[in-house]
């Protein structure tokens, strides 16, 4: 077996982690007689996450002193940052508005509303920081 480094043995961790609550949303109901609200807490602790993969990439990317933004993670937020604008304001919006109280209001429409509004500040920063670090030599899309 070949030397791992700590980098990929947390990997390895967090990929076989995140497979098993995956698991236990797909198979928990039908195979394991798991209750339906278990099965779905595990589906969204499973999926919710993937919706941040790029924007905290691209936000790393940009926020990583000495890191040059013509490469890499950082480059989408360069060449896509009135997406990232545009995407981050509505889901702002959006996630605010589900987080006014209401009679109608759910501890489901509450949790929705603050990860809109995570992921919606998370877009916002991506697009004002690839913003800021364009210049003449990123080329246009």
């Amino acid at each position: 077996m070949p030397n791992l480094s700590q980098r990929q043995v947390i990997a390895i961790v967090v990929l076989t982690l995140w497979l098993c609550i995956l698991g236990l949303s797909l198979l928990g109901g039908p195979w394991l007689s798991l209750p339906g609200p278990v099965t779905t807490a595990a589906g969204l602790t499973a999926i919710i996450p993937l919706f941040f993969l790029i924007p905290v990439a691209a936000l790393v990317g940009l926020l990583r002193k000495g890191s040059n933004p013509q490469r890499g993670p950082a480059l989408v937020g360069v060449l896509r940052w009135r997406r990232f604008v545009l995407s981050g304001g509505v889901l702002v919006l959006i996630g605010t508005l589900l987080l006014i109280p209401s009679s109608y209001q759910t501890s489901a429409t509450a949790a929705a509303g603050a990860i809109g509004l995570g992921l919606g500040v998370v877009n916002l920063a991506v697009g004002l920081l690839g913003f800021r670090a364009r210049s003449g030599r990123v080329p246009r899309p």
